[in-house]
């Protein structure tokens, strides 16, 4: 068993019980009152078949007790046995059940009365096994709780209605025989607590809470802390024929109220004062919200508005940018039309006179050539009528040629006469 005891834990063990989870709690109990939760680790882990009563189901990997096992002490706990004020040597056996409704919790039996434990690792483990195998196990304290149901050790030693039968149902129905033959039907609470489910609001949840200032828990988990019990009072059951002095009930009485008011109205009112506190600060904070919504109502009715004047403008604008466009693309093209820069087919134009420029000295030259022939021709004429005149017969071209030369002359000449008609008129428009 580790960690290791100076009393080894005790030599007074009386009665062992399992907890049915993975891995295994053992529970020992002993006749002094105290209660060992002992996590069982095989040392040569393998997930073999463990040695348990047929018909018990296990979650989760099981555990081969072939093999030799560490015990680890993860809590030890001490139980009120009676309500005596100079009863701290008592001891008796103390028989363990399982309760039915739940593998976190157990049943207590002795001669003094009877409790109810309920350890929180189990069901810790519980959920573990339920998690992939890459998930580390967070190991923080789980304090168990325990419940003291019936005591019949009272006020003195001749008081006593010892317990000698115990039944508990899967209805949460526990059923205690006394020795008397009186039976004591107990409704047992549920062990389960389900946890309150937030629902979360990315874009809520970014904003502080002002409740933070106050609570920097969880609420829920702060009521249940302040709500649980160290102690608690158990039911009262005595013998009929004992003798009783009224100091030992005025006793019996104050210690009951005492734990009445300490472990039951002090918690409660502790509770209620911060569910008022959390009531009226909500109360504050929805008052105030609901101002905020009547005001960001205000303003976005004022924005919409403003949007549709602002729409309206918008097309006002557009309309006007419209006919803004057409007058100065007007504009632009009747000073394009003004400036002194040539289109592309006045530029063609002018390329084209420019090389009727370069050949006007050509046909110049070629017309001088022209009237020259003429002059040599005219002359020749003349000579050949002056030699037909004297009687010699002299040879010379015929009418109709000479019909044809000057009608090709007469045609170069008025090609002539129109290019540098021509030529004179883009001299004139081109200011050269």
């Amino acid at each position: 068993m580790t960690p290791s005891c100076e009393d080894n834990y005790g030599l007074d063990s009386c009665s062992l019980l399992v907890l049915q989870c993975s891995p295994p709690v053992l529970v020992i109990a002993t006749s002094s009152g105290q209660l060992h939760h002992c996590v069982v680790m095989d040392t040569n882990y393998k997930e073999d078949s463990v040695a348990f009563p047929a018909g018990a189901s296990l979650p989760g990997p099981q555990f081969s007790l072939q093999t030799s096992v560490n015990l680890h002490v993860y809590e030890s706990v001490e139980l009120e046995l009676s309500l005596l004020p100079d009863d701290e040597g008592f001891t008796t056996p103390l028989l363990l059940h399982p309760d039915p409704t739940t593998p976190t919790r157990y049943l207590v039996s002795h001669e003094a009365g009877v409790h109810t434990v309920t350890v929180s690792l189990v069901e810790k483990f519980l959920h573990y096994s339920e998690l992939p195998d890459d998930v580390e196990f967070i190991g923080s304290e789980f304090p168990c709780v325990v419940d003291h149901v019936l005591c019949t050790r009272l006020v003195n030693p001749d008081t006593r209605q010892p317990v000698v039968g115990l039944v508990a149902s899967a209805s949460h129905f526990l059923f205690i025989l006394l020795a008397s033959g009186k039976v004591f039907t107990v409704i047992l609470p549920s062990a389960f607590l389900p946890d309150f489910i937030e629902h979360s609001h990315p874009e809520v949840d970014s904003v502080p809470s002002p409740l933070r200032k106050v609570y920097t828990e969880n609420f829920e988990h702060h009521i249940r802390s302040t709500l649980q019990r160290t102690t608690s009072q158990p039911l009262l059951a005595s013998g009929s024929m004992a003798r009783v002095t009224p100091s030992e009930y005025i006793h019996l009485l104050n210690r009951v109220m005492v734990t009445l008011r300490t472990s039951y109205m002090q918690p409660q009112k502790a509770a209620r004062i911060d569910m008022e506190k959390r009531s009226d600060i909500l109360a504050e904070q929805k008052q105030r919200l609901t101002s905020d919504m009547e005001d960001l109502q205000a303003r976005k009715k004022a924005l919409t508005e403003k949007a549709h004047e602002l729409a309206e403008k918008y097309e006002d604008a557009s309309e006007k940018k419209c006919l803004l466009i057409g007058r100065l693309e007007r504009v632009i093209s009747k000073m394009m039309r003004t400036l002194p820069v040539l289109s592309s087919s006045e530029k063609k134009m002018l390329q084209e006179l420019e090389a009727m420029q370069t050949h006007i000295p050509v046909f110049y030259n070629q017309l001088q050539q022209i009237k020259e022939k003429g002059k040599l021709t005219s002359q020749m004429e003349t000579h050949q009528t002056s030699e037909a005149s004297r009687g010699h017969q002299v040879s010379s071209i015929s009418e109709s040629q000479l019909r044809t030369l000057s009608e090709a002359l007469s045609k170069e000449g008025e090609k002539l006469m129109s290019l540098t008609e021509k030529v004179n008129q883009a001299k004139q428009e081109f200011h050269l």
